[in-house]
């Protein structure tokens, strides 16, 4: 019984730290851990690949950010990618920046492009920005607020994931920087 409920303790404690909230105090994500709702995300690099906006957070300071980590050979990253695609075209003028970063070569990601083609940003190589952010699935989506915070993190995109992001972008774009 006490057993239990010490478990059920952990498991809510569990649970709040990893859905957080936007308005909890500030932290600086811990390289190796997923960041938190609220944290600031730690930086990203990769080769750029396709797209124009820089694989660089802090120069995209005041825009809204997703951060796409997804894979060629991953077939739910791959159909996620005209989303992300449709979200950029509607949204970047607005102050969206999308971001795809696989661990794969450049030449690979070339190729998948070549076949499936999107406008937004993709960064090749980012091995060790995938291993700061301690990315365990494909396709993981992180969106960041104008103010460099993570306003939400997903494991997998389903389409009612894709539907709260797309809301959570229009919301986070409206908001004053």
């Amino acid at each position: 019984m006490v057993r239990a409920f010490v478990l059920a303790l952990a498991a809510v404690a569990l649970l709040g730290a990893i859905a957080g909230s936007a308005d909890a105090a500030p932290t600086r994500a811990r390289p190796g851990q997923t960041p938190a709702v609220g944290a600031t995300p730690p930086e990203i690099a990769g080769l750029p690949v396709n797209g124009g906006d820089p694989l660089n957070l802090e120069r995209l300071q005041g825009r809204v950010v997703v951060l796409d980590f997804w894979a060629t050979w991953c077939a739910p990253c791959r159909a996620v990618m005209p989303f992300l695609d449709r979200l950029h075209r509607q949204h970047h003028g607005a102050g969206l920046s999308v971001l795809g970063l696989t661990s794969e070569s450049a030449g690979v990601v070339r190729q998948h492009l070549a076949r499936q083609r999107v406008g937004y940003t993709i960064g090749a190589g980012a091995q060790q920005t995938m291993l700061r952010y301690a990315i365990r699935g494909l396709p993981t989506l992180i969106v960041i607020g104008r103010g460099g915070k993570v306003r939400h993190v997903a494991a997998g995109a389903d389409a009612n994931e894709l539907r709260h992001v797309e809301d959570l972008v229009r919301r986070l774009l409206a908001e004053t920087p």
